[in-house]
């Protein structure tokens, strides 16, 4: 046994090393934050954090799992499943895929709907069915909303209620292929909004990849042939997109003013507010005699743009400008001409020819090239002040 009187004496807590105290208590902290984190949604953790470091007119969201609960590993399968959400542009293909079947479907069911009852259903199905899913998030940011109504009043009478509904009513009296080649224009469009609200000048690889996405835009257009593009014809229906596509600009530039709250959350609450917009002009068109004919297939069309071109594509383009910029994000929509041509190869029975490669190859690289990010230029220190160390005795 050995002499009480040779141990070591135990020093009390408040006489230990104060490193060991720092250690100790960080171990601690850890343990219980990972079990909190066990039971607490990570997309909690995240608004939290986010709306608290930085304002929403200056931000750019980064949705890394890791910012999640910073300064604490997070599981291998979180990172694997926000992965697409966190990537731009596989979100931007996606919406605007959906955006030309939109344009074609909306061209195809012209005379069967009315342009005004197709808007209204289009954002009143999609209303109804995100909010089957989404109401908890819409009542807790409720009172957000409310706060920023006047944001909220704008961005869904620009970018939900006008920008469709002249779109279908230009769609009546055009071609889907007009539509299509003038929607190359919106990039252009949110450039001038973005400078005119907030004075964002683009650099000059965004104005190339704009001038060669565009130029790829004319190639499809002209069909190889400078012929076919001075022959391009233009009627009443095309002023009425080309209205649309400039009314729409603000909501592009003005998404990073949007409330602090969940994407589902203003997503929802912008298509409800645009829906209410809509409705006394959908019943001033259904008192003037007009109805929906066409059967199950203009039900169908009316279907499918309720969910993929409004709720699915909205969602996702919405997410892209938070990501990357709303100049960048408008660069996508050149996607639109080149996604509408293959659809009338697909469903049409059109060819696949070379000026449609050219198109492409043009669009693909004027997108990278707007894409690419500059390297930050170093600035020289100004008014240093050398910094000492103090020490101990």
């Amino acid at each position: 046994m050995a002499d009480a009187g040779s141990r070591r004496p135990v020093l009390p807590s408040a006489r230990r090393n104060p490193r060991e105290q720092c250690v100790q208590t960080l171990r601690h902290r850890r343990v219980r934050d990972d079990r909190v984190a066990q039971h607490v949604c990570w997309k909690q953790l995240l608004w939290k954090r986010l709306h608290k470091v930085a304002p929403i007119r200056a931000r750019r969201l980064d949705t890394s799992p890791h910012l999640a609960y910073a300064g604490h590993e997070t599981n291998h399968c979180d990172d694997e499943r926000m992965k697409p959400w966190s990537s731009a542009w596989p979100l931007l293909i996606l919406a605007n895929l959906f955006w030309a079947g939109n344009i074609v479907l909306g061209r195809g069911v012209a005379g069967m709907v009315p342009p005004i009852t197709l808007a209204y259903c289009r954002w009143t199905g999609a209303f109804l069915i995100a909010l089957t899913f989404a109401w908890p998030q819409l009542r807790r940011d409720l009172p957000m909303l409310l706060r920023h109504w006047r944001i909220m009043l704008v961005l869904s009478a620009v970018g939900i209620a006008s920008y469709n509904t002249l779109c279908y009513i230009g769609l009546n009296s055009t071609t889907a292929l007009n539509v299509l080649l003038l929607q190359s224009a919106m990039p252009l469009v949110i450039i001038v909004w973005s400078f005119a609200l907030f004075g964002d000048r683009p650099t000059t690889r965004q104005a190339l990849g704009v001038l060669l996405s565009l130029i790829g835009v004319m190639e499809i257009a002209a069909r190889g042939s400078a012929d076919a593009l001075f022959n391009l014809r233009f009627n009443p229906g095309d002023v009425w997109v080309l209205i649309a596509i400039v009314v729409s600009g603000p909501y592009y530039s003005l998404l990073r003013r949007r409330p602090p709250v969940h994407h589902l959350s203003f997503l929802v609450a912008a298509m409800g507010i645009g829906s209410c917009m809509m409705l006394p002009f959908m019943l001033a068109e259904y008192a003037s005699g007009a109805r929906i004919e066409g059967g199950a297939p203009a039900y169908l069309a009316m279907a499918y743009i309720a969910v993929f071109p409004s709720l699915i594509a909205y969602l996702f383009f919405n997410r892209s400008v938070e990501l990357i910029g709303a100049n960048l994000a408008g660069q996508s929509m050149h996607l639109m001409p080149l996604f509408g041509s293959i659809l009338a190869v697909l469903f049409l029975g059109e060819t696949f020819r070379i000026y449609h490669a050219i198109g492409i190859a043009l669009i693909a690289t004027g997108i990278l090239l707007a894409s690419l990010k500059s390297a930050p230029v170093p600035q020289p220190a100004r008014n240093a002040q050398k910094l000492t160390v103090p020490t101990t005795d």
